[in-house]
């Protein structure tokens, strides 16, 4: 039995050296190659940003919207028009939540959205509709691509650049 205790500690010891050691390698491998390396978390968090911040923008919530893009975003919606800034993009987008409150009758909806590391943080590539639901029947309003670099800050992810491209621009 003693035996036994025995090769099961050091095979227990050896398997968590190898841990140690492959940890170490990753780690290095990514610093050599400038890498920045996201965790399951980041993955979940980014996909989760899409989601919240355009239910603050159908249903009317300029604060839960604006949160979540960064202090320096660069927005560009489709057609080409571009601003710079949350407080431009707060301003230019402040006159729909005041013309038509509340829910807006339209759903953005976002699929295959494909995340990777970039040095500054992030980047994403997501395919995105609208459905208008106004009536008794939704109607695709829209659709198409959103590239986006993300940073994250002390309050989470935020979107940093957020081009909006129409499949109708394509």
């Amino acid at each position: 039995m003693n035996g036994w205790r025995v090769r099961l500690a050091l095979l227990l010891s050896a398997l968590v050296g190898c841990g140690a050691v492959a940890v170490v390698v990753y780690a290095r491998t990514a610093t050599i190659t400038n890498e920045t390396v996201l965790a399951s978390l980041d993955y979940q968090e980014i996909s989760q940003l899409y989601s919240v911040t355009y239910q603050g923008n159908d249903l009317g919530d300029q604060v839960q919207w604006l949160s979540g893009f960064a202090d320096d975003i660069f927005f560009r919606f489709p057609g080409g028009e571009e601003i710079k800034g949350k407080k431009a993009l707060a301003e230019r987008l402040a006159k729909g939540f005041v013309e038509k409150p509340g829910d807006k009758k339209r759903r953005h909806w976002f699929t295959s959205i494909v995340i990777k590391p970039s040095g500054e943080g992030a980047i994403a590539r997501a395919f995105f509709g609208v459905l208008d639901v106004s009536g008794t029947q939704a109607a695709i309003v829209s659709t198409g691509v959103m590239d986006d670099v993300f940073v994250k800050t002390r309050d989470g992810w935020k979107f940093k650049v957020h081009l909006i491209h129409g499949d109708k621009e394509m």
